[in-house]
């Protein structure tokens, strides 16, 4: 219910704000306006011809009125489509892409600091690494990034024959 509440004041304000700028329009020639608007009524009076339409203010403000419509709109449509969509799909897709990223770089860290054949200490520090950077470690899903980052790494270092297969179950 207060999502809805805050969709309506959301729309109010726009609305005030759509209104407010067709009510502005006219203050700010009012001078001219109230000018002209004496020449037109002497001279409406001296030739008894019909009122004269300002066509140009009254297209303005229909045009202002329509674009006001428009943004009202497409603010309903942000909110009622793409913001939910952002955060069922988009914010997901970035966390794990990051957490595989942030992985990725801890074991190749680790690798690169303590060498070959120090699997146990690698893995606390690829751990370390991750908890620094603000994971919980105890998730499974960390824990599944890091294996397969692992993984990886290994497989580029059997391929590179930098490390035998038989060697494949060591760090």
């Amino acid at each position: 219910m207060k999502i809805k509440q805050k969709t309506i004041v959301i729309m109010l304000a726009l609305w005030l704000c759509i209104i407010g700028l067709s009510l502005s329009t006219p203050s700010v020639a009012s001078a001219q306006a109230a000018a002209q608007a004496a020449q037109a009524a002497q001279a409406a009076q001296a030739s008894q011809a019909a009122p004269v339409i300002d066509w140009g203010a009254l297209l303005t403000q229909a045009v202002v009125w329509i674009i006001g419509m428009l943004a009202g709109i497409a603010a309903w449509f942000l909110k009622k489509y793409v913001y939910p969509w952002v955060l069922t799909v988009a914010v997901p897709w970035l966390q794990t892409h990051n957490l595989i990223a942030v992985a990725e770089m801890a074991v190749k860290y680790a690798e690169a600091e303590l060498g070959r054949h120090a699997g146990d200490e690698k893995w606390k520090l690829a751990i370390t690494l991750l908890q620094a950077k603000g994971f919980d470690v105890n998730r499974v899903e960390v824990a599944a990034a890091l294996m397969a980052a692992w993984e990886t790494l290994n497989l580029q270092q059997i391929a590179a024959g930098v490390k035998d297969a038989a060697e494949h179950g060591e760090a």
